[in-house]
């Protein structure tokens, strides 16, 4: 949970018990007046005239009961908005259909991890279309709109595994785009992110080493295709590309290296092959050439070099 989950739940148990009240009030009078105003003890109508004093009652007590509806509400909205200046910032974008996570020694992860009782500022964006990040244990959730930067605040106060969703339909596989939030005691955090970063580092001078020896047996733990994999993977490459040969919303990486496609640019048609150019002008500028048969929905990816070519190595291995 959230610092803030339990202010989230009294708001809401206390809204709901003024409706259910409510409720109660209103379907009682309604019958009441059904069966005191009913046509066989009134059968000749007559005009009912109100006392003024009931009028200022159903007025009053709507009045209060909505207004500290709103008090209450906005006491908690304040604190959920508010941002320690000690807090952690971790930078948010969701894309369809998959979230990416960065951190301030910028790694990146498709999980979602943070520290225990540590004030955390997510900073939003979205790089398509409308998305919305929604973590129901922590009863938050925040819309990333194209071309404003949002936020939310918070601090973890439990540890454990959460499901983080999006809450906004972005397009066919809208219901897939949801991954986890993993709150973890703060040595146990550091331990993570600093792991991630050793391997990515260890990972990419690896690829720079094997490349300019250019002999497989150099290689160490961690190839240039498991780099390439775990690049496409923390992008989300996967929510829209298989790598089984089966359809999703782009061609499956199966088979893709050195195949010849038809692709529309410029409105025209035209085959190509397959390369490394090709590749990478597919993740810098995708709307360039587009696969004929498939909608233009792929946005650019900022990418290192290396990064690009062990996306490349990884796609050759799927033949």
């Amino acid at each position: 949970m959230a610092n803030y989950t339990q202010d989230v739940n009294k708001v809401f148990f206390f809204i709901s018990g003024i409706s259910f009240l409510l409720l109660l009030l209103i379907t009682f009078l309604m019958i009441f007046f059904l069966i005191k105003y009913n046509k066989k003890r009134h059968k000749k109508a007559e005009e009912v005239k109100e006392p003024f004093w009931l009028e200022i009652i159903w007025t009053v007590i709507p009045t209060v009961l909505v207004l500290s509806m709103f008090y209450y509400g906005f006491i908690v909205f304040k604190k959920m908005r508010y941002v320690p200046p000690d807090a952690m910032e971790i930078k948010v974008t969701g894309r369809q259909w998959s979230w990416i996570f960065e951190y301030g020694n910028g790694v990146k992860t498709d999980t979602l991890y943070l520290p225990l009782n540590k004030p955390v500022k997510l900073t939003m964006k979205t790089a398509d279309v409308i998305h919305s990040l929604y973590v129901p244990a922590f009863r938050v959730k925040e819309d990333l709109v194209s071309g404003y930067e949002t936020y939310i605040s918070l601090t973890p106060v439990d540890t454990g595994s959460f499901d983080l969703f999006c809450a906004e339909y972005c397009g066919d596989l809208h219901a897939y785009m949801k991954t986890k939030v993993k709150v973890l005691e703060e040595k146990d955090f550091y331990s993570i992110i600093e792991k991630k970063s050793k391997e990515k580092e260890i990972s990419l001078s690896q690829f720079k080493k094997e490349e300019e020896i250019e002999k497989e047996e150099e290689k160490e733990e961690v190839t240039h295709i498991e780099l390439g994999k775990r690049i496409m993977d923390e992008n989300g490459c996967f929510a829209c590309h298989s790598t089984d040969g089966s359809r999703i919303v782009g061609p499956s990486f199966k088979g893709l290296y050195s195949s010849k496609r038809v692709v529309v640019e410029n409105g025209k048609e035209k085959e190509v092959i397959v390369d490394d150019e090709y590749i990478k002008e597919s993740i810098i500028n995708p709307s360039k050439k587009v696969v004929k048969g498939y909608d233009n929905l792929m946005s650019p990816f900022d990418l290192r070099d290396e990064e690009i070519k062990a996306i490349i190595e990884f796609i050759k291995s799927l033949k």
